[in-house]
């Protein structure tokens, strides 16, 4: 999976949504666990113009992310997603994901958003239509989650762990890529007080006020140490 991280950011940037990397792993994960040639899954998606629609008809692995990526760009657009830890509409773009973008608008409209219980009717309703004897995965949402950092730090109670949540998805970072360019750095600095500040980010934390912005070690623990 790691091995896909560097063109995983690529497109991702390319798409517009360069936040939402950690969301494309688990994506990736679901759909293939980031093996065969095909990790995205994306044959049949309507945005594959180059291999047949059909399952692993993509036999480039690239052109697979870049076309998984555009669909779940296009997903998150249409569910309005604000950030990589607004649940409620990640899990509406996620079942849009694998499900058509139809059924975001069907669920907005009729449901006001995801549930467990729409999807699960959306299929039995798309099965009927199609002459199926099924359609899609319903727990496709919580398959997904369980492979997201930042939907784990959700679902496992409050206190800090959210944070510490986020901060342990990013392991392995060298570079300090994206924390000071989220920033505003235009080259690299040294980027340890960023990186909190960018923990805090993905957590609503700065929004909120519970932490605030900070690029100086000096400055932000004497913020802390005020705050007792």
């Amino acid at each position: 999976m790691e091995t896909y991280t560097p063109m995983i950011q690529k497109y991702a940037k390319q798409q517009g949504i360069p936040e939402y990397v950690e969301l494309i792993k688990a994506v990736m994960m679901q759909e293939s666990g980031g093996r065969g040639n095909d990790p995205m899954q994306a044959s049949e998606c309507g945005y594959n113009t180059r291999y047949p629609n059909s399952p692993n008809g993509i036999t480039d692995p690239e052109y697979s992310v870049n076309v998984g990526i555009q669909n779940l760009a296009v997903c998150l657009n249409a569910a309005e997603v604000k950030s990589p830890i607004d649940m409620d509409n990640i899990k509406l773009a996620l079942q849009g994901y694998t499900y058509g973008n139809g059924y975001i608008s069907w669920a907005r409209s009729n449901y006001g958003g995801y549930t467990y219980a729409n999807a699960a009717e959306f299929s039995t309703m798309q099965a009927a239509r199609l002459g199926w004897s099924s359609y899609g995965d319903t727990q496709y949402v919580a398959h997904v989650l369980r492979y997201y950092p930042y939907g784990r730090a959700f679902t496992s109670g409050g206190g800090n762990q959210a944070i510490v949540e986020v901060a342990l998805s990013q392991l392995g970072n060298v570079g300090g890529q994206p924390y000071w360019s989220w920033y505003g750095f235009g080259g690299r600095v040294e980027w340890c007080a960023c990186f909190v500040s960018w923990c805090a980010e993905q957590c609503g934390y700065i929004e909120s006020g519970v932490i605030p912005k900070f690029a100086g070690c000096v400055q932000g623990s004497n913020w802390f140490k005020e705050q007792g």
